[in-house]
């Protein structure tokens, strides 16, 4: 089989999806799968040399998107609508058919509007050629995720993809959850600033330069004593 092609150069344009720190988010959150048919996904672009790419956003295992392969058809390229303008946490990637090559190299895009010439690039990824479903970490704000395809596994006549599933937070929740944060943080804040005791600090201070001036006053009196006393036993031995 003919050694598939490597990833093209790509050029990145102006960012328009902000790549987000997120916190840990609740696992029952992360159960949604925002790129399903049912919560209101879609398909709005894919290759022409593709079939069944609706498939892709349907729970049947049964039903997979396919283009041929080896061939410059075999690089699948795809957009899809979220359900709804989420923080995406993850991505799964799932491929159930038995008798077919697999996708390996490929790349994510995003963008918080649709149509849009300014995609964001948001990173490069390998699977692995034996998984059934993959995991991806990835976090970003998004609404449409595009996809990239460029390399294969095996010498099978069809590529085929099962299913693309897209895990996150809702803005709400998001935003819930940065607020929690903020409002944490300002408590302990004001905490710090109320245990702060101007007085007792001044106080404090003044004692300990007290003591440090004592300890010198001492150190010098002790030396101006040693110092008398030498000159005394000096004076004495003169006249002796």
């Amino acid at each position: 089989a003919a050694e598939p092609a490597a990833a093209p150069s790509v050029e990145v344009k102006t960012a328009t999806v902000p790549m987000l720190p997120v916190p840990a988010p609740d696992p029952k959150v992360l159960k949604i799968n925002y790129a399903s048919k049912e919560q209101g996904a879609d398909v709005l672009e894919i290759s022409k040399a593709a079939k069944g790419g609706g498939s892709l956003i349907v729970k049947d295992k049964d039903k997979y998107c396919n283009v041929p392969c080896p061939s410059t058809d075999a690089n699948l390229r795809l957009v899809i609508q979220l359900s709804e303008e989420i923080t995406m946490v993850k991505f799964v990637l799932a491929s159930y058919e038995k008798y077919s090559s697999t996708m390996k190299d490929f790349q994510v895009w995003g963008s918080a509007k649709y149509p849009t010439d300014k995609w964001e690039h948001l990173s490069n990824f390998t699977a692995q050629e034996y998984g059934k479903e993959q995991e991806f970490e990835l976090r970003a704000a998004v609404r449409y995720l595009k996809f990239k395809f460029y390399t294969h596994y095996g010498d099978e006549h069809l590529c085929t993809l099962s299913q693309i599933r897209v895990h996150g937070m809702p803005h709400v929740v998001q935003a819930k959850d940065d607020l929690v944060g903020v409002l944490e943080d300002s408590s302990e804040t004001i905490k710090l600033i109320q245990s702060f005791d101007a007085k007792n600090m001044l106080a404090e201070i003044e004692a300990d330069t007290k003591s440090i001036l004592d300890e010198i006053e001492n150190e010098v009196h002790d030396e101006t004593a040693a110092a008398a006393v030498a000159a005394a036993e000096v004076a004495a031995a003169a006249t002796a």
